[in-house]
């Protein structure tokens, strides 16, 4: 990714978010995250990943007829040529790190002895 297509990803991801929060009036989107962005090469398309629990498929439908509004706030804060058209993904990342440490959580140490685990790398230093 270059330089300029990354500072623009964090512009929108920026833009986006404070839309939400400062004027985006649907309680249904309130609570939504932009959690990341994903432009096209020639940056006329962007996945726009967002993150809000729960999930459900009104809030989708909410981000998808509020598009015309966010381009247009776009459009007010970033210089671009062309406008990228907006491709609303839910972002799958927190669940899935949520599920990793409650699995990770249930890894039971008391098996290890201590003395061996030291032992052992002990050894690896010699």
């Amino acid at each position: 990714m270059s330089i300029k297509t990354d500072k623009i990803k964090q512009q929108l991801i920026k833009i986006l978010n404070e839309t939400i929060v400062l004027k985006i009036s649907n309680v249904k989107i309130k609570s939504v995250q932009i959690t990341d962005v994903v432009l096209s090469k020639d940056l006329s398309i962007a996945k726009v990943y967002y993150f809000v629990e729960p999930n459900n498929d009104s809030i989708q439908k909410a981000l998808e007829s509020s598009k015309s509004f966010f381009k247009r706030n776009i459009a007010e804060a970033v210089e671009m040529r062309v406008i990228p058209d907006l491709i609303f993904i839910f972002d799958k990342t927190p669940q899935y790190a949520e599920k990793i440490e409650k699995l990770l959580s249930k890894i039971e140490y008391s098996d290890i002895n201590e003395e061996e685990l030291k032992e052992k790398y002990d050894k690896l230093d010699e």
